[in-house]
């Protein structure tokens, strides 16, 4: 099920749906902060934003190539996987083959796509580049499905970044009211009230200015601007990515070039969208014994 019709089961019935742009609305204050939703016209501030970030993340997963049939003779295939283990370690060592398998051949499909990343290594023989460390996510029905889920969880990760940042500042305020609860308590109990003067005059100040840019406005302005700015979530380079050539003895083809996906992963990873039979990713499954695999968004 798509992400929107999650929201449309959390949020109202199914034969009267929601418009979209409520439903992303309501979704955005429940991950961030329930007060923004007693700003006037707080609905009008944030669509723009929100529709300006789903359609950069559409366009730029729209970039990433493939699907590529992990179980065809395609010649790039042994450069997308160097290693004979590599197509079975990417399935059964991943995390999301794990855990969203097993409902989706339950459901009947026999055939699924996700995404793929891959990392670099340097060959101590020639000091060639070699992809490694296959990992899968996104795990769906179709490519459409694959990039409507990545693009979820980018957005999910660009609102979860603001509520963390929220947190933040929350706390920092928390503990200046503390402070000076104690500077209170600390001037009474030694009558020296010229002494604790300026700490309490600083204290006030980082309290008032903390206190406005906690207001219920200022954070919907702030995750106004945040949300504006999704490429500090996910991005793709080109310049920095793979091309993988067929040798000049072999049918011609286009090259395929693997973009580096930037994302809150201290990693990054070289992508496509790959294809593949559900059985063969139950099968590496179960043959697999390694710690499982994560690409995270």
């Amino acid at each position: 099920m798509s992400f929107l019709g999650k929201l449309t089961r959390l949020f109202g019935q199914e034969d009267e749906p929601i418009p979209a742009e409520q439903q992303w609305l309501a979704h955005v204050v429940e991950m961030t902060d329930h007060r923004i939703a007693s700003v006037p016209a707080y609905q009008d501030i944030l669509s723009p934003a929100i529709d300006l970030a789903l359609a950069y993340f559409e366009q730029t997963l729209a970039l990433v190539p493939g699907p590529i049939a992990m179980d065809s003779a395609n010649p790039l295939l042994p450069q997308l996987f160097p290693h004979p283990e590599d197509q079975s370690a990417s399935l059964g060592r991943s995390l999301a083959v794990k855990q969203e398998l097993p409902a989706l051949m339950e459901e009947g499909h026999t055939r699924l796509y996700a995404l793929l990343g891959m990392r670099t290594k340097i060959s101590p023989e020639d000091g060639s580049p070699y992809l490694t460390d296959h990992t899968i996510r996104a795990l769906s029905t179709s490519p459409t499905a694959v990039r409507h889920n990545l693009q979820d969880a980018a957005f999910n990760s660009l609102l979860q970044g603001f509520a963390n940042e929220n947190l933040h500042h929350q706390k920092k305020l928390e503990l200046a009211q503390t402070q000076k609860e104690l500077l209170k308590e600390a001037r009474a109990q030694s009558g020296r009230k010229t002494h604790y003067s300026g700490v309490s005059q600083s204290l006030d100040a980082h309290i008032s200015r903390a206190s406005h840019d906690l207001s219920a406005d200022k954070v919907l302005q702030n995750l106004k601007e945040w949300i504006q700015a999704p490429e500090n979530c996910m991005r793709l380079c080109n310049r920095s990515g793979h091309a993988l050539r067929l040798a000049p003895e072999q049918e011609a083809a286009d090259a395929l070039h693997l973009p580096l996906m930037s994302t809150q992963d201290r990693r990054q990873w070289l992508v496509c969208l790959v294809e593949f039979p559900a059985a063969l990713a139950r099968d590496a499954l179960a043959a697999e014994n390694h710690n499982h695999r994560f690409i995270l968004i």
